[in-house]
């Protein structure tokens, strides 16, 4: 693709695909989070079933088994969640596709999640990073991308917690600034509850050299009013063909909703069963019953 740019004269900046590849295989944040000492007890780089199995039978301070990682994944896909028992079956047989492919997985206890956030950074240059904004990433119960929150709304985190988690993730997307990436960045981060009941981060949980969810969510923060809170929802319609008629029904009747749209996939009536909404609000409103309603609504269920 960069030899393809060159060749037509384009004047995009384009990365070396080699650094692009490194930085968003999961070892190098691994790597990046275990230098810093901030790496769940238990996890590990695994590069044979025998290991893996090992691993999982001497078990971890938690509950709630554990989460598999290809080394090539992102927006929750390339992971599979496992007992504490050991992976037989299909899980065994991804796995060892997964050691096949990439030579190893990550493996590492499933922890509670408290809150989670996507970092976007734009990287110009060498050494000349910045922070492009802060989004609330919201995931399914695998880990799946379902969402992005925009505006002022990371409630239950302390006063001075993002600060402090910029302040560790700022040294990293510097050392990816100066192996020569550039572009958007955007880094995952999870806010959990260690099996001692203390909270912690997890900085570095996903590195993502391309433009992620997030990012494509932060470019809404513009056109939010003042006063108000925004989310990209992941949302399912139960027929194309009404899908718009609904949202502005469900925005019509909701107290504090004050938009509610459909912008990908673009065309009316939508060419998928699927795609992503916009929804503002009011920022006094609850916004997880808000998007709960929108998406049954969507889904012929309210």
């Amino acid at each position: 693709m960069s030899r393809l740019a060159e060749k037509l004269g384009s004047a995009q900046r384009i990365p070396d695909l080699g650094v692009v590849e490194e930085i968003n295989r999961r070892r190098w944040a691994f790597r990046r989070e275990s230098r810093l000492g901030m790496c769940p007890s238990g996890a590990a780089l695994v590069e044979g079933i025998e290991t893996l199995r090992s691993t999982v039978s001497r078990g971890h301070d938690g509950k709630g088994g554990w989460v598999v990682k290809s080394d090539l994944g992102g927006a929750g896909r390339g992971q599979c969640r496992i007992s504490d028992e050991v992976p037989d079956g299909p899980v065994l047989d991804w796995v060892t596709a997964m050691l096949n492919r990439d030579g190893l997985v990550v493996i590492e206890p499933w922890l509670e999640s408290i809150k989670e956030v996507g970092l976007q950074f734009e990287i110009d240059s060498p050494g000349n990073t910045r922070l492009c904004g802060v989004t609330e990433l919201l995931v399914t119960a695998n880990g799946a991308y379902r969402g992005s929150r925009l505006g002022n709304r990371l409630a239950g985190l302390r006063p001075g917690s993002l600060e402090t988690l910029l302040e560790i993730v700022g040294p990293v997307v510097l050392e990816i600034s100066r192996a020569g990436y550039i572009g958007p960045l955007g880094v995952d981060s999870m806010l959990c509850r260690l099996p001692s009941g203390e909270t912690s981060w997890r900085p570095l949980q996903d590195i993502n050299a391309r433009f992620t969810m997030g990012r494509c969510a932060l470019e809404w923060a513009t056109h939010i009013p003042q006063g108000a809170g925004a989310s990209v929802m992941v949302a399912r319609w139960a027929g194309r063909d009404s899908v718009d008629r609904r949202l502005a029904d469900v925005e019509s009747t909701t107290a504090g909703l004050l938009n509610a749209s459909r912008f990908s996939p673009p065309g009316t009536p939508p060419g998928t069963e699927s795609g992503l909404v916009l929804l503002v609000y009011d920022e006094l409103v609850e916004v997880e019953q808000l998007e709960a309603r929108v998406i049954s609504v969507l889904a012929g269920e309210g």
